[in-house]
């Protein structure tokens, strides 16, 4: 039998069939009959049509090993894991409330961290630490974090051990909010251990652990994405905790938990004859799981900093890491004339927009002095939030028939509305017209539409951030 080379080029039905038919008339030459409705022929066509399915899985399976083509998140979660970069847990709401006693009530009154209080739609919010208020003292304010509690006790046959990594995993289910995990063990001393951000620096005797995001293969959807709790070291990992852990966190609500000042208002039961209590600012920092796309354009950003702050992508990539932040500008220094010259000037949008919390502001001054050229000099980094800059749109519909004009209206102000998000909103972003033009036409039941503001595209400038103005709209 001849020689036969393979061609890898030509892997479609088409090239596998006539591949097969030069092959069979090198190897069977007396073999002249040809024709489709042939036993042997038909045989052919079946191979041919086979070897281009597997072709096609093989580039399915194939793509899914790099960054730019992955499908599938899980695919993008185990390629940053390669390099110790993991996908951003899902992030609480946080604000500060205002607890105050009612009128004529007297004496000191303590409320115990992880009291609920919570929004007319039912949305718990945790207050963080322990706070008294004292005899004589109207009023007090504290950070608290949306969620509810969970607190898990765990004997070591309840973990699994990864067949790959050798290391101990308890799946603690959906929406672990980040940055509210404590993991314990041992009686009567409590031994406790750190989160870390991979086991790369850990050594044998170190308790850490980190926080893995499994994703469901499809549909892509943030809000069921399950977290692992991992137990490990630098080398092999540990087998199984050594006794009894308690595990307790927050499992957020999201993005749900984003509202404006003065709507969480209803208090527990406990002290509802004594205490009233409002939050002060805006509840902002909500999200579930980094997206697919998201996490897509971070890796190699991140992959690129080396763990360090240098230049201003360093900085940017390095703050939006942190769960609760959407965006980050880093800006040259001569922009601001500011004494002493050797500052970092920062700007940051939480998720869902508006200013950054008490608590969401800390940790980010935390990953700059990790990992900032300035360490732990915090007067070094000059952090702002984003200012806002409101754009007003007014525009005049026309209505397709069939269609009621105050419905397609609606439509359009979503749309509009939707536009302005930090989801599709950068700082120093542009709003083009022709985006806005596109997707008020693109709105079932929109004719045509003619706008008197804006009449070209708007920009914002340096740490500035477009958001939605007034918008008027008319249907004709």
């Amino acid at each position: 039998m001849a020689d036969f080379e393979y061609n890898f080029s030509g892997r479609d039905f088409t090239a596998r069939f006539e591949a097969l038919i030069a092959r069979m008339r090198q190897d069977v030459p007396e073999l002249t009959d040809l024709n489709h409705s042939d036993a042997g022929i038909s045989i052919l066509r079946l191979v041919a049509d086979t070897v281009d399915k597997l072709n096609f899985y093989i580039d399915e399976a194939f793509a899914e090993g790099f960054i730019e083509t992955a499908r599938f998140k899980q695919s993008l979660i185990d390629i940053a894991k390669t390099v110790d970069i993991l996908p951003k847990l899902a992030s609480p709401a946080r604000t500060t409330l205002r607890i105050s006693r009612l009128e004529g009530v007297t004496g000191a009154i303590t409320v115990p961290k992880y009291s609920s209080f919570t929004r007319a739609d039912g949305v718990i919010f945790l207050t963080d630490v322990d706070v008294t208020l004292l005899a004589g003292q109207a009023s007090i304010d504290v950070n608290a974090t949306q969620g509810e509690l969970v607190t898990y006790t765990l004997d070591p046959e309840d973990f699994t051990i990864s067949t790959l990594t050798n290391r101990a995993m308890y799946n603690l289910g959906v929406n672990v909010a980040a940055r509210t995990i404590t993991v314990q063990h041992g009686s009567p001393i409590e031994m406790g251990w750190s989160e870390a951000d991979g086991f790369w620096r850990s050594k044998l005797t170190d308790r850490h652990f980190i926080l893995e995001l499994f994703a469901e293969p499809e549909p892509i959807n943030d809000e069921v994405d399950t977290v692992f709790l991992v137990l490990g070291d630098g080398t092999q990992g540990m087998q199984l905790p050594p006794e009894t852990m308690t595990v307790t966190f927050i499992r957020t609500d999201g993005p749900i938990g984003n509202c404006g000042s003065g709507t969480i208002t209803v208090v527990p039961p406990a002290f509802t004859e004594i205490l009233s209590c409002t939050n002060t600012v805006s509840a902002t920092g909500g999200a579930y799981a980094e997206g697919i796309e998201d996490f897509r354009r971070r890796i190699p950003r991140v992959v690129r900093t080396q763990r360090r702050g240098v230049v201003a992508g360093d900085y940017e990539a390095l703050i939006e890491s942190v769960a609760g932040i959407k965006h980050c500008q880093a800006v040259d220094r001569n922009w601001r004339d500011q004494w002493p010259h050797m500052y970092m000037v920062l700007f940051a949008v939480p998720e869902g927009g508006g200013a950054m919390s008490n608590e969401l502001r800390e940790t980010v001054f935390a990953q700059l002095e990790s990992w900032g050229h300035f360490g732990n000099w915090r007067e070094r980094y000059i952090l702002s939030d984003a200012t806002p800059v409101s754009v007003a749109v007014t525009c005049r519909i026309g209505i397709t028939p069939g269609n009621v004009g105050s419905t397609v209206a609606a439509a359009v102000q979503a749309a509009i509305e939707n536009l302005f998000t930090v989801e599709h909103m950068d700082i120093q972003g542009t709003l083009s017209y022709t985006t806005l033009h596109q997707t008020v036409s693109a709105v079932t039941g929109v004719s045509w539409v003619e706008f008197s503001s804006p009449i070209d595209s708007v920009s914002a400038g340096i740490g500035e951030i477009l958001t939605a103005g007034t918008i008027t709209i008319t249907p004709v």
